[in-house]
């Protein structure tokens, strides 16, 4: 029925806004996670935070060879990167900056190939890429290193709290549907998932919500 279909959204509303509300509070308190918990974390982990070579690098990103032709030129002539970019890029998130990339060696293998082969300082291409053309040139380049506690605290707080709302939204979840289970009771040409009566067969899984189960009571 009309009311039947209401009660179930009101349901399935006031689940997400709780399951919101545990997460918000599971994070807050793993923002205040000790120090002593963020050391084990990256005691246990300390491969993910090592970083390679990386070369520091402004690029130019072009529809076209002769936009890149064009933005090569004006380079050459004296212009500044930063005007050239802001005139020729079509990557808005660097068109008012000065074009600078950090391109790791291992991880974006489009570009690196050119980027790491090229000589620092030395303005190259234009080179073909996926999303048109692009001209650049190397300012610098960092050795590989490893993210030292300090600074890759940040990283591990984010995941801690990530990792502590997913759990506690987890935890909510399994004790919201339990209860809502035991409660709804459904009439026998009715019985399915999230009935109390409902009694799974060999390798079926219920995966209705809770707030369906309201629905049939």
């Amino acid at each position: 029925t009309v009311a039947d279909v209401l009660l179930s959204a009101r349901l399935e509303l006031l689940a997400e806004r709780l399951q919101t509300a545990v997460a918000k509070e599971a994070s807050e308190k793993a923002v205040g996670a000790s120090s002593s918990a963020v050391k084990a974390y990256y005691e246990k982990n300390k491969r993910r935070f090592d970083e390679p070579v990386t070369r520091t690098t402004a690029i130019i990103f072009t529809h076209t060879e002769s936009q890149s032709r064009r933005a090569e030129a004006a380079l050459r002539a004296g212009q500044s990167w930063k005007s050239v970019n802001h005139r020729y890029t079509i990557d808005p998130a660097t068109k008012d900056g000065p074009g600078d990339f950090e391109i790791p060696k291992g991880q974006s293998p489009e570009v690196e190939t050119q980027v790491f082969a090229a000589k620092p300082g030395v303005l190259s291409g234009p080179f073909h890429a996926q999303v048109g053309f692009y001209i650049f040139k190397v300012l610098g380049e960092r050795a590989p290193r490893q993210l030292t506690p300090d600074q890759a605290q940040a990283t591990i707080e984010a995941h801690l709290r990530t990792a502590a709302a997913q759990e506690a939204v987890h935890r909510f979840e399994a004790s919201y549907t339990k209860s809502w289970t035991a409660k709804t009771n459904c009439r026998p040409q009715y019985v399915a998932p999230g009935c109390k009566q409902y009694k799974p067969t060999s390798g079926s899984k219920s995966n209705s919500p809770a707030a369906d189960a309201g629905s049939r009571s």
